[in-house]
């Protein structure tokens, strides 16, 4: 009996795991940029985590990598009447002001970005929130953020340290990580129902 009940918890606990991590936050992925030489890669990502109507995200910048000045961040919303917040950035705020229907070079026009006081300061992380005041609610991290018309919802100014350049850098159509809606869970907890049946059928003597 004892090795059941172990096994019952043990299985319990990996079900709700695997349930917290289908919560997991939207993730996009900046894949392409302009910088000379190196327009393709990994330069960092944008995390999107919503409660109620305010979505927190944050952009974090892949090793090697660095965001700073103008269209520091930038992203295109899915509504049409937001208000914004900045929140921090790392390793020291360097925040300067919102700016609006901003030209993000190469990558269109989006509807929010960041600007940066001094252009020297390179910033690992930038996160600031935006709650949705218009009329048709987020339902889910993924609602949050939308393709312009280039195709493109989020873009950085990133800096190369092993080149010295500085260019744009946004994520390509695809390139989305879209949380476990709960199908995992779900199969595990068909796991744990067989786990069950077997206890019935051989567990007594």
């Amino acid at each position: 009996m004892k090795k059941y009940t172990i096994l019952f918890g043990a299985i319990c606990a990996v079900i709700l795991a695997f349930s917290q991590n289908a919560k997991a936050d939207f993730i996009s992925f900046l894949t392409v940029s302009n910088l000379p030489g190196q327009e393709t890669g990994n330069f960092g990502t944008v995390t999107v985590t919503l409660s109620g109507q305010t979505a927190t995200i944050n952009f974090t910048a892949a090793s090697g990598f660095s965001f700073g000045d103008g269209s520091s961040a930038a992203v295109n919303l899915n509504t049409d009447s937001f208000t914004e917040a900045f929140v921090s950035e790392s390793p020291s705020n360097n925040f300067k002001a919102f700016a609006f229907d901003q030209q993000v070079d190469g990558w269109g026009q989006f509807d929010l970005a960041v600007d940066q006081n001094n252009f020297k300061v390179k910033l690992s992380s930038i996160t600031f929130t935006v709650t949705n005041t218009g009329s048709t609610p987020w339902a889910t991290d993924a609602d949050v953020l939308a393709f312009n018309p280039n195709g493109f919802d989020a873009a950085a100014h990133v800096f190369s340290s092993s080149t010295g350049k500085t260019g744009f850098a946004a994520e390509g159509e695809g390139n989305h990580h879209v949380p476990d809606s709960g199908a995992t869970a779900a199969l595990l907890g068909l796991g744990l129902a067989g786990v069950a049946g077997i206890r019935a059928r051989f567990g007594r003597k």
